[in-house]
């Protein structure tokens, strides 16, 4: 009799470490995004490259669809706010770096402010991510970042 009281109360126990573990297995790798840089090939440009990299440590493919942005340049009366349709597969524990062109006025040397939303699929589920990135724009287009 005493087994069969010591089994009943050391059965929550039991249940609880084992959702716990199973939670943990489940819930704990997400993907998730960086700004590497952002560049701009010639000053007559009138795009911007923002390179983002996209790791993928999940058991799920993931669909990237779009990043949506804000373009301050330093001086200039009104942000550049727009959007790039994405069509790119991320494999399950892989990462991506992608190349998102940002169309902003052709400029020489300016400071910059980047605020952006990637957005992509995971099955059936919308997901989306945050980035930033402040810097200044050399002559040769080369970003020196500030964060």
């Amino acid at each position: 009799m005493r087994s069969g009281v010591l089994v009943s109360k050391l059965l929550p126990v039991v249940a609880a470490l084992g959702l716990l573990t199973l939670g943990g297995a489940c819930g704990g790798a997400r993907p998730y995004v960086s700004v590497l840089g952002v560049s701009q090939a010639h000053a007559a440009d009138e795009t911007v490259s923002v390179m983002v990299e996209v790791h993928n440590p999940t058991g799920t493919t993931i669909h990237l669809s779009r990043f949506a942005f804000r373009y301050t340049r330093e001086g200039s009366v009104a942000p550049v706010v727009g959007h790039v349709a994405l069509d790119r597969a991320i494999l399950p524990g892989h990462l991506a770096v992608i190349d998102v062109p940002v169309p902003v006025a052709a400029a020489m040397r300016h400071r910059y402010t980047l605020h952006g939303t990637l957005r992509g699929f995971a099955g059936e589920t919308e997901m989306s991510w945050q980035v930033a990135s402040r810097g200044e724009l050399g002559p040769a287009g080369i970003a020196l970042r500030l964060d």
